[in-house]
């Protein structure tokens, strides 16, 4: 080749160069210690990747290898690329990486120039086709990527190949001793790793349909090993685009071994520890360091991720901190220390992965993850009530539409196990995810959401137990209801509309007590400490809210002031008091809830109207005259109802008014003593002023 030809070809490098993602082969300088499988692990799975590279045939083939997050799916593609490299066996390699510096490495219309470039430095006798492509076609870097692998890739590899254009016996001999080069020793090996980490969801699904129509055109033994977490979009598109093409699947997350090449890469990262730390060489007293328990629970910890054993390992390793004691931080012996980031690779990790999920579904997504947290903690976090991880469940709990959790968790396959059904159970994938969640000082931004769980908790079991009228069991309160929602309500966030239910459910409670009988003491007791734990409770929220100070329920002198009020007095002050604090609360809260007469139906006993149901079921029904006297007694002064606003007044005083009328017009006797009729036509009158009242 001349000299002016060569630099010819020299330019055309360099222009092809200029399109391609160095950073993304496999010896780049970019990618220092890039992660390898450790002797004497993934022996099974290396033996059986590099078996379909060199075996097969003389058709094209591919492999899928996925697997979640973490599994130790590059460091399988480094691996047995580098061991086949030196047969001569590898074609081309591009490791994608989303957060590369330059961001070359997450772009996937790279890929094929990145390619080419490989294998015109590999094949050179595809280069003067190449270049013969580029100098016809000079924008053939701007068309769509199955046309640039077809024209770049496809057609010069074949046709240096030496496929047969016109049949001769010569020709046919010549192309059989190639395909005997090939089969020995040629180049073969495409490894295209990584490819969830393409910036595009689109081109993703790309490059998996131009590989898929490449292949059968390759009559040349071309392997290529796609290796990429399980995402959604890739899996449908490798089962539609491979529907006829056989393509061989290899799930790490299924791998039978995996525990035991956690052991061997324990053990070995370990053994190096005890004979070359300075902190630990010669040391008798670490010879048996670590424990069996030890390694045990760092295995339990890794789940199926090598990610976590390397990120320990390489923590634990650091030639400046003392193994023994960085054991001890991994296993939550010893506390972190300030300086130290422990997970710190992992972290990054969770934190990417998570927030891939668009802005407006994270915090849904988080709520979600909390949940199957708490499902996993059992009793421990949620004692009355059993927690469900199916996504019916959570949609149902949540409020969301059917279909709506497996759309929402779609992107966090990597590391979570969705079910097939609608009631099956969501399984996480990495045991020490929810250790990075449940810290804020790791998860940051993305961190778990436990008091917004809570408050969805309590606000399903209001609003199911007012829906379904079930506040009651056998004439009292269902102490299982509430032990459950007041359980879930002291660890929530009180939000305003969870303050205002739990002020329902107090008005409630306190409105039970007086109609339990003096036998039922533990019932009653019950009660009255429940009342008091939801006062001191609300109180700090009620008064911010109210600027009135809400007084708790007292039961020390609760049976003194019923002895001198009277039960329908205290019961009718209460109430009143309750009104007043509701209606304060109303003008805080109805620019955030809405319409408030939705609010309203909340309780059945929220509104005056409704109180004085309450009263008149009391003192008509079951009470004798003295009561009514009380009653009556407590009417005389309607300035001792001031605090209540004037709508309220009015509504309050039209029920008085009806009341005292129903009183007037039966005037029933208790020992002979009756209510004077012109004392209740007095009170009708003052009542009235004070309906109409502007």
């Amino acid at each position: 080749m001349d000299q002016p030809t060569m630099n010819f070809l020299s330019d055309l490098l360099a222009r092809l160069y200029r399109h391609c993602a160095p950073g993304a082969f496999l010896t780049s300088a970019e990618r220092q210690n890039p992660p390898r499988c450790s002797p004497r692990t993934r022996v099974k799975l290396l033996i059986e990747i590099k078996g379909f590279t060199e075996g097969g045939g003389l058709s094209a083939a591919a492999m899928w290898l996925t697997g979640s997050a973490g599994s130790g799916k590059t460091a399988l593609a480094q691996s047995v690329a580098e061991q086949l490299k030196q047969d001569g066996l590898v074609l081309g390699c591009h490791f994608f990486f989303r957060t590369s510096k330059d961001g070359k490495r997450s772009d996937g219309h790279l890929w094929v120039p990145s390619l080419v470039h490989q294998m015109v430095r590999g094949l050179p006798e595809t280069l003067p086709l190449v270049e013969r492509t580029i100098r016809l076609n000079a924008s053939v870097f701007d068309q769509r990527l199955d046309d640039v692998l077809h024209d770049l890739f496809l057609q010069p590899l074949l046709m240096a190949s030496t496929e047969v254009q016109v049949f001769s016996f010569r020709r046919f001999l010549e192309w059989l001793v190639g395909m005997r080069k090939y089969i020995k020793g040629h180049p073969r090996l495409i490894v295209v790793d990584g490819l969830d980490e393409c910036s595009s969801m689109d081109t993703q699904k790309d490059i998996i349909k131009a590989i898929a129509s490449v292949i059968p055109k390759l009559r040349i033994p071309i392997r290529f090993l796609i290796a990429s977490r399980p995402e959604t979009h890739i899996r449908t598109t490798i089962d539609r685009e491979f529907k006829k093409i056989n393509i061989h699947r290899i799930n790490l997350d299924q791998d039978q071994d995996v525990r035991k090449d956690l052991e061997e890469y324990f053990n070995d990262r370990c053994t190096d520890l005890r004979l070359h730390h300075p902190a630990l060489k010669g040391q008798q007293a670490y010879l048996d360091w670590p424990s069996r328990s030890d390694i045990d629970i760092l295995i339990t910890k890794s789940s199926t991720q090598f990610i976590f054993a390397s990120t320990v390992m390489n923590y634990i390793s650091h030639p400046r901190g003392h193994p023994v004691k960085r054991l001890k931080v991994v296993l939550g012996i010893l506390n972190t220390p300030q300086q130290d980031r422990p997970f710190l690779t992992l972290d990054t990790l969770y934190k990417v992965i998570l927030l891939t999920v668009d802005d407006v579904d994270r915090y849904a997504v988080r709520l979600i993850l909390t949940f199957i947290y708490l499902a996993g903690k059992g009793k421990t976090a949620s004692p009355y009530l059993k927690l469900e991880t199916s996504p019916e469940y959570l949609e149902r709990l949540l409020g969301l539409d059917v279909g709506d959790v497996p759309l929402l968790l779609d992107p966090l396959v990597s590391l979570l196990t969705l079910p097939e059904l609608p009631t099956g159970s969501i399984i996480m994938s990495h045991a020490s995810f929810f250790d990075f969640f449940c810290d804020s000082t790791r998860s940051e931004e993305v961190t778990i959401l436990l008091e917004d769980a809570h408050e969805v908790i309590a606000k399903q079991l209001f609003d199911e137990t007012e829906k379904t009228d079930s506040w009651y069991g056998s004439s009292a309160l269902n102490t299982s209801r509430l032990n459950s929602l007041l359980y879930h309500a002291l660890q929530a966030r009180l939000s305003d509309e969870l303050v205002l239910k739990l002020c329902v459910l107090q008005d409630n409670m306190t409105y039970t007590i007086f109609f339990m009988t003096s036998h039922q003491t533990t019932e009653l007791n019950t009660l009255r400490a429940q009342i008091n734990q939801l006062c001191n409770l609300l109180r700090p929220r009620l008064e911010g809210m109210t600027e009135t100070q809400i007084s708790p329920f007292d039961q020390s002198n609760e049976l003194e002031r019923r002895q001198h009020q009277g039960e329908a007095a205290f019961l009718i002050l209460n109430l009143t008091r309750n009104a007043n604090d509701y209606n304060l609360m109303m003008n805080h809260l109805r620019s955030g809830l809405g319409e408030w007469s939705t609010a309203s139906k909340l309780s059945g006993r929220l509104t005056i109207h409704l109180c004085l149901q309450s009263i008149r079921e009391l003192v008509g029904k079951r009470g004798d005259s003295a009561r009514r006297l009380d009653f009556v007694q407590l009417l005389e002064d309607p300035t001792r109802f001031d605090c209540i606003s004037i709508s309220w007044q009015r509504e309050f005083a039209v029920e008085v008014v009806a009341l005292l009328q129903s009183m007037r017009a039966t005037r029933p006797s208790n020992n002979g003593v009756r209510i004077p009729r012109e004392w209740l036509d007095n009170l009708i009158v003052k009542w009235s002023q004070v309906a109409i009242k502007e």
